[in-house]
C-alpha cells in the first residue's frame, strides 16, 4: 500500500471514517474531533464502572454507553449530560451461583454490557456477561426513556462470559456476528452468526486461539 494512503487509512479507522472513492489520497473525515485542546468532557456516575461499550445514534442525538450493570443515553452535543439510563443488574441468586463457581463476586459476578447494536426497526440489541451466564435483550428509547423489553435471550455465542475477555461483534441486517468464547472456561473460541438460522464455525482452537 502506498505509504501516504496507509497512514491516512490508519488515521481514519479509529474514527469510523470513510475514504472518498474518486481520490484515494483525498481523505475527508466524516466527523473530526480536535484532540489538542484541553477541554475534554467526561461522564461518570457514582458507583458505576467499566464504561466500555458505545453506540452512536445520530438520529436520536444520543451516545449510548454500556457500563457495568447499566446503559446510559448521553446528549451527543454534551456527553456530560445524561438524558436517560436503565439498570440491568444481576440477582443475588445469580451472583451467588457465580461465586460458587469460583468467580469474584465483587468484580466478575456482575453484568458487564458488552454488545450494543442498532436494529433495523430502530430498537437496540444489548447483551451482558450476566455473572458468567451471558444474556441478551431488546432496548428501546422513547419519550426520553430507555427501556429494556424483558425479552431475555441466551447470550452464549454472542457475548463473552468473562468481562475481561476480548471479543468483537457487528450487526448486519438484524444478524449478529460475534467473535467470542462459547463456554464458561473461555476455552472454546467461536465465530458465530445469530439469526433465525444460526451459523457457527467448527471448533478448532488453533484457528482462533489468541486472536479474539
Amino acid at each position: 500500500m502506498h505509504p501516504p494512503l496507509a497512514l491516512c487509512v490508519f488515521w481514519l479507522l479509529p474514527l469510523a471514517l470513510t475514504l472518498e472513492e474518486d481520490s484515494p489520497l483525498d481523505c475527508v473525515p466524516r466527523r473530526s474531533v480536535p484532540y489538542i485542546r484541553a477541554n475534554a468532557h467526561l461522564f461518570h456516575e457514582e458507583g458505576v464502572f467499566n464504561y466500555s461499550t458505545m453506540l452512536l445514534r445520530e438520529d436520536l442525538d444520543l451516545l449510548l454507553l454500556g457500563a457495568r450493570e447499566a446503559v446510559y443515553a448521553l446528549d451527543l452535543k454534551d456527553i456530560t449530560k445524561k438524558v436517560a439510563s436503565v439498570k440491568w443488574e444481576v440477582t443475588q441468586q445469580q451472583r451467588d451461583e457465580c461465586r460458587n463457581k469460583g468467580k469474584d463476586p465483587e468484580t466478575e459476578c456482575m453484568n458487564y454490557i458488552r454488545i450494543l447494536h442498532q436494529m433495523e426497526d430502530n430498537r437496540m440489541y444489548v447483551c451482558g456477561t450476566n455473572a458468567f451466564d451471558p444474556e441478551c435483550d431488546y432496548m428501546s428509547y422513547a419519550d426520553g426513556k430507555l427501556t429494556l423489553e424483558k425479552k431475555a435471550e441466551d447470550g452464549k455465542g454472542k457475548c463473552p462470559f468473562d468481562p475481561f475477555q476480548r471479543y468483537a461483534s457487528i450487526m448486519v441486517e438484524n444478524n449478529l456476528f460475534s467473535a467470542t468464547s462459547m463456554n464458561f472456561l473461555g476455552s472454546e473460541p467461536v465465530l458465530a452468526r445469530s439469526s433465525p438460522v444460526s451459523i457457527r464455525t467448527e471448533f478448532k482452537s488453533s484457528w482462533l486461539h489468541g486472536n479474539i
